[in-house]
């Protein structure tokens, strides 16, 4: 089983069969970190779902959470791991990242309107700290690609 963790370690390995050249690429470790933050956004998510789906009043946000918490799990890998940096593709897998975590952010927020236990709560805070970080690293992604361009 692949995770966040063993691809943190592949992407960011430099005697790794991702890295050809001598030096390091600054869009691939960018888009590799986003797509390391982004499986950690989707791991949050999945719990977050998992606990509200005990909620009867919250079971459709649950469903709805974590199917956007597997298309950003899909997407993350995608980041994490793509040998490929031409900028067309990277800014389309970008602004595909963009829009995942637009949507698990909405969710996490309807989350917190469900938040009565302790558990949630700090769920949602893990939760809304993914968001945060994976947003950061995707800004940081563009930016880099739109300095290559």
């Amino acid at each position: 089983m692949v995770t966040s963790r063993t691809l943190e370690k592949e992407a960011h390995n430099p005697f790794s069969s991702n890295f050809v050249d001598d030096k390091v690429d600054p869009v691939r470790s960018a888009l590799a970190k986003a797509g390391v933050l982004l499986l950690d956004l989707a791991d949050q998510a999945t719990k977050l779902g998992v606990l509200v789906a005990d909620l009867a009043a919250a079971r459709t946000l649950a469903g709805s959470l974590c199917r956007r918490a597997e298309l950003a799990r899909q997407l993350g890998r995608r980041l994490a791991i793509s040998p490929s940096t031409e900028n067309v593709d990277s800014q389309s897998l970008v602004n595909e990242a963009i829009l995942a975590l637009d949507g698990i952010g909405i969710d996490v927020e309807y989350a917190a309107d469900f938040s009565v236990e302790s558990k949630i709560k700090n769920q949602v805070a893990r939760s809304r700290l993914a968001v945060t970080m994976a947003g950061c690293a995707i800004d940081d992604a563009r930016r880099v690609i739109a300095a290559q361009a």
